[in-house]
């Protein structure tokens, strides 16, 4: 249990650097920190409370369960969801460049999972803490653990679909739809005027039915296009003018692979242009244009 609570405690943004903006971690928003893992956070308490109650296979279940949490890493948010949902293919997580990014947490939301692993093995089975609810669906092939606020003082309260549609980059109103067992539930289809308060209440607990159940997969479903950014155009201005900093940005891991991964792109498509015009040249000499009759 200490490994694996160390695995995600590990990914608070204490001293991290951002792989996107090489800015400190530490001077970001909470809610714009986002921890990456390998599998949907909720399996391992399921792992940590099964492993506790029957006293069987300890060490070797807290193992598996730290690999499938794996990697926990952390970044900005706001950089991480254009670099995942802006291009095609999967991706990987953009610090470590191994783990497949499946399911990202904000910081608020993986403190809240640390707190449940801890107590997993008492039958706490809250989905909330006083403070905040969390939302979480899928986009994609990505499942989303979002913190929504429903305290006051330091943060305003938030209703889940301002949470989503900020993260997401869509306009609430007009490009995002929520989808729970097949039927859209957001906006809705009857064209009658509803409460965007009251529909957060019912996506919040939906999602606090998956948190206390802890389901493989969120219930609910995102659907919508997004307001697409440049990464590099965003890095770009958040170095500023720093020479320093623009040759680190250069250097980072991502950038070489999709530095590489163009590289093998303009090789093939040139490679594919110079086969084919070889091909029409000897197709030319063994048949020849008749001339006309």
């Amino acid at each position: 249990t200490f490994v694996h609570n160390r695995a995600m405690t590990e990914s608070a943004p204490t001293a991290l650097i951002c792989p996107f903006t090489l800015k400190p971690l530490a001077g970001t928003k909470p809610d714009d920190v986002a921890i990456i893992y390998k599998s949907n956070p909720l399996l391992s308490l399921t792992t940590n409370a099964s492993s506790g109650a029957d006293g069987g296979g300890g060490a070797d279940e807290q193992r598996h369960d730290v690999e499938d949490m794996q990697c926990g890493h952390s970044c900005t948010l706001s950089q991480l969801v254009p670099y995942l949902h802006d291009s095609a293919g999967s991706k990987s997580c953009p610090v470590c460049q191994t783990s497949p990014a499946s399911a990202i947490c904000d910081s608020l939301s993986s403190a809240f999972f640390v707190k449940k692993m801890q107590l997993s093995g008492n039958g706490d089975g809250a989905s909330d803490n006083g403070e905040g609810r969390i939302i979480s669906f899928r986009y994609g092939t990505t499942f989303y653990f979002l913190w929504v606020h429903s305290s006051t003082g330091s943060y305003r309260k938030r209703n889940a679909l301002d949470r989503i549609g900020s993260v997401l980059g869509m306009d609430v109103k007009s490009g995002l739809k929520v989808i729970h067992k097949g039927k859209v539930i957001y906006p809705n289809t009857a064209g009658k005027s509803e409460n965007p308060d009251e529909v957060s209440e019912q996506l919040l607990d939906i999602s606090s039915s998956d948190i206390i159940h802890r389901r493989k997969k969120p219930s609910l479903v995102v659907m919508g296009l997004r307001k697409q950014t440049t990464i590099v155009q965003n890095q770009t201005t958040a170095l500023g003018g720093s020479y320093y900093t623009r040759i680190l940005y250069y250097l980072t891991p991502w950038y070489l692979l999709n530095v590489i991964l163009g590289g093998f792109k303009w090789v093939f498509h040139n490679s594919a242009s110079l086969v084919g015009g070889i091909c029409l040249f000897v197709k030319s000499l063994l048949y020849p244009p008749q001339p006309a009759q």
